[in-house]
């Protein structure tokens, strides 16, 4: 009877992102799952992946370091967790699996994906979170399986010659993620106004040929990007990893399907994952919602900056609607 609890707090608006039918489809599977450690009166493993970096692009935010948009991830979290514990006092052991080894393939340096990462779980910290929620880097995950380099290296080259021969499964899933990545690759050699209008695929980009090789060139980083990106998962997959490290763990995800509970990147009107841009506080409901820095300062007599005292970044920590 519990576990049908536990499926009605998940599927609560709250909490839940995507389809409800890759909950309830798999209603069974998630009740054995949660009763296999009520059981024992033991708390129930999550785990997401998540949180890996800001994400390198000047139009959708400015920082390194997280900002209230994270901390309002992590406190959905939190919430998650106390509600939980409130009809079964163990409650939930929620990992948070750091994306810091995907800087490999975006851009971004070593040195600031951990930054991103130290920082991120010292507020996590000095918020409270971390009674609920804990932090395991992607990378000190992988350490544990000597033959991940060697696997990765050779799924990626497959996967280049694959991509190369047109084979139309691979090219497939490679398209349906272009899109997203386009706008998420390392753009910083770029002013600003040139990215927006490539960014927009305007008629200018046709018509400036310095424009058409910026829009050349982040298509042919998003490619390359797709392709490693797909093969690191491919890698992950291969050697059961996930199956390894985190058995019989309920798996949550920022991109929903079959087989993970889909959960919101914060609040209600939080549809962007705080990486991809900048934290606003609206004024009539006092909701937040995460938008792209461009549009704050191109309207920016609507919006106040806030600072964080704490902050190891001096810029705004989150902004207000006035």
């Amino acid at each position: 009877m519990i576990g049908q609890y536990f499926i009605d707090i998940f599927l609560n608006d709250v909490f839940l992102f995507g389809p409800k039918e890759y909950v309830t489809d798999q209603k069974e599977y998630w009740i054995n799952l949660f009763n296999k450690y009520v059981a024992k009166n033991k708390p129930i493993p999550c785990n997401i992946m998540g949180f890996p970096f800001k994400i390198p692009v000047a139009l959708k935010t400015s920082r390194l370091k997280p900002d209230l948009g994270d901390l309002l991830s992590l406190n959905l979290f939190f919430v998650l967790s106390k509600t939980i514990k409130k009809i079964y006092p163990p409650g939930l052991n929620i990992t948070i699996v750091s994306e810091d080894s995907f800087f490999r393939f975006s851009g971004v340096t070593e040195k600031e994906a951990m930054e991103y990462q130290n920082f991120l779980r010292k507020i996590s910290e000095m918020f409270g979170y971390d009674t609920e929620v804990h932090f395991k880097n992607l990378s000190e995950v992988i350490s544990k399986f000597p033959d991940f380099e060697e696997t990765y290296k050779k799924t990626y080259a497959k996967n280049t010659e694959n991509y190369a021969n047109n084979e139309t499964a691979l090219v497939d899933k490679i398209n349906s993620i272009l899109p997203s990545i386009f706008y998420i690759v390392d753009s910083r050699q770029y002013s600003e106004d040139d990215l927006y209008e490539v960014y927009l695929d305007s008629e200018a980009v046709s018509q400036n040929p310095n424009l058409q090789t910026i829009k050349d060139d982040l298509k042919k980083k998003s490619i390359e990007t797709a392709l490693k990106y797909i093969s690191f998962l491919d890698t992950r997959d291969i050697l059961k990893i996930f199956e390894t490290e985190f058995p019989d763990s309920v798996r949550l995800s920022y991109a929903p399907k079959p087989g993970r509970i889909g959960v919101r990147p914060g609040g209600e009107k939080m549809i962007l994952l705080p990486t991809h841009g900048v934290p606003v506080k609206f004024k009539n409901d006092d909701t937040f919602s995460i938008v792209y820095l461009h549009d704050i300062l191109n309207d920016a007599k609507k919006y106040e900056a806030s600072y964080f005292e704490s902050d190891e970044e001096d810029k705004p920590f989150f902004y207000i609607e006035k």
